[in-house]
């Protein structure tokens, strides 16, 4: 992501890559996408696969996600309540990058 509100001006105002880069250039972010890229996850769940993480910064990045409408958040009741997330419609989108990023990585990777 870009530091300053400056550079997302300068940079994103008319540049569909710029955008999608300040959007998904985060590790973490692109981590918790797949991590519900292909089935809804309550919290507990994401914070386990990304054990290297703290949960404040999880907390934040999925809040970052359902503000920029990526992901869904759905509380189901109980004792506790549970908190799941899945991708929004505009977020199924994410699935073509996802297979984008590991077919880039295969090729790159076995290269090297």
């Amino acid at each position: 992501m870009f530091r300053t509100e400056e550079q997302v001006k300068k940079l994103c105002k008319n540049c569909p890559f710029a955008k999608t880069a300040n959007l998904l250039g985060d590790t973490v972010v692109l981590f918790i996408l797949k991590e519900i890229s292909s089935e809804r996850k309550c919290f507990s769940d994401i914070e386990k696969s990304l054990s290297m993480v703290s949960s404040r910064t999880i907390t934040e990045k999925l809040k970052f996600l359902e503000e920029n409408d990526l992901l869904e958040r759905a509380e189901e009741p109980g004792k506790p309540t549970r908190v799941f997330y899945s991708l929004s419609k505009k977020g199924q989108a994410f699935k073509k990058v996802e297979s984008s990023l590991l077919s880039f990585g295969n090729e790159f990777f076995q290269s090297h």
